[in-house]
């Protein structure tokens, strides 16, 4: 997080870094509660990045502290996210939660 700050002009390489290796499970987190301030992403990239390394449960859990209030917001993270989450909605638990997750989210 202190090679590629949030604000910074590289922060996009943390997500290149981040896919590249594995992490334990409380990195995901630190890194999730970090990275995921900046939502919503112009590209879905940043969120196939963490659902690489992280459950969907766990995802869903970090990103939801940061959705965006106004609705324009809200509908490009559900534009972006929507089709990653149905890709990595493997079972029934986790295609419950995308499922109430996008509900919510679109309102």
């Amino acid at each position: 997080m202190n090679y590629a700050a949030l604000r910074s002009d590289n922060y996009r390489d943390a997500f290149v870094l981040m896919k590249c290796r594995s992490w334990p499970r409380a990195e995901q987190k630190k890194l999730a509660n970090y990275y995921l301030q900046a939502v919503p992403y112009a590209s879905s990239y940043p969120y196939e990045v963490f659902l690489s390394f992280m459950s969907v449960r766990s995802f869903l859990s970090c990103l939801d502290a940061f959705i965006p209030e106004a609705g324009a917001y809200r509908d490009l993270l559900a534009y972006h996210l929507g089709p990653v989450l149905d890709r990595v909605g493997k079972n029934d638990s986790d295609r419950m939660l995308i499922a109430e997750f996008m509900g919510e989210l679109s309102g």
